[in-house]
């Protein structure tokens, strides 16, 4: 359990200062809210978590000098009393199932609003685990696991690197130029993939390739874009879009 204070003391770790600034501002305006630093790098982040020692730290799953997920591992071993929220505009099937699996307490969407957010770090400083609904859904499908029966037999091994690149948000012509192959091939390989395994969406071959084992401890896909703005009412508008 953290320490039973009124008030709950934030880290903030983003690369982007004005999402920083814009969180600091709104949370300072909440009642029993405290942010006592922020972050834009792995490395502030710990020298910060260990002489701040806070209860929460809002962080962002991609940072110039680290993996978020990568940090994690590193928080709790130098701030053990310290509880990890992911904060990201990025819910991939990979960042999801990772995060549950080094223990994290909260994962909530920069699209979320902020009252779901203020309903996170307040769930998270009262000991409760928070993942928001389509975090939740993934960890569902996760569990499920709905794959066809053989399909892991059916890819070939060119195939299952094609998926394994497919799942870590490599593009076509990534792929192709990664592998030395032609687009037209790596677009074959695609459509084989996907008619073996009856899979047609991006989350689901994600999904797949983590059940087949084929994804390696490489931090989560491409970074995701935000631009901010706050709205008369206090919730933060969030438009997504990938670089």
């Amino acid at each position: 359990m953290l320490d039973p204070s009124p008030i709950i003391r934030l880290v903030i770790v983003d690369d982007h200062q004005g999402l920083r600034q814009i969180l600091a501002d709104a949370l300072a305006e909440v009642p029993g809210f405290k942010v006592v630093g922020q972050a834009s790098t792995g490395r502030e982040t710990l020298e910060l978590c260990q002489e701040v020692a806070p209860d929460i730290v809002l962080l962002d799953a991609m940072l110039p000098d680290a993996n978020g997920l990568d940090l994690v591992r590193s928080l709790r071993r130098s701030s053990p009393r310290t509880r990890v929220v992911i904060y990201t505009g990025n819910t991939s099937p990979i960042l999801v199932s990772r995060a549950v699996e080094l223990g994290v307490s909260g994962f909530v969407e920069k699209s979320a609003a902020f009252p779901d957010l203020l309903k996170a770090i307040r769930s998270v400083a009262s000991g409760t685990c928070y993942f928001s609904k389509a975090a939740n859904q993934t960890m569902m499908r996760l569990r499920r696991s709905p794959f066809p029966p053989g399909a892991c037999d059916r890819l070939t091994p060119r195939e299952r690197m094609v998926l394994s690149a497919i799942a870590a948000g490599r593009r076509s012509k990534e792929i192709a130029a990664d592998l030395g192959l032609s687009l037209f091939t790596v677009n074959n390989h695609r459509q084989r993939i996907k008619g073996k395994t009856g899979l047609s969406s991006t989350s689901d071959l994600t999904l797949h390739a983590l059940h087949l084992g084929l994804i390696q401890d490489q931090g989560p896909p491409h970074p995701v874009e935000t631009n901010l703005d706050v709205l008369p009412e206090g919730g933060l508008r969030q438009t997504l879009s990938r670089r």
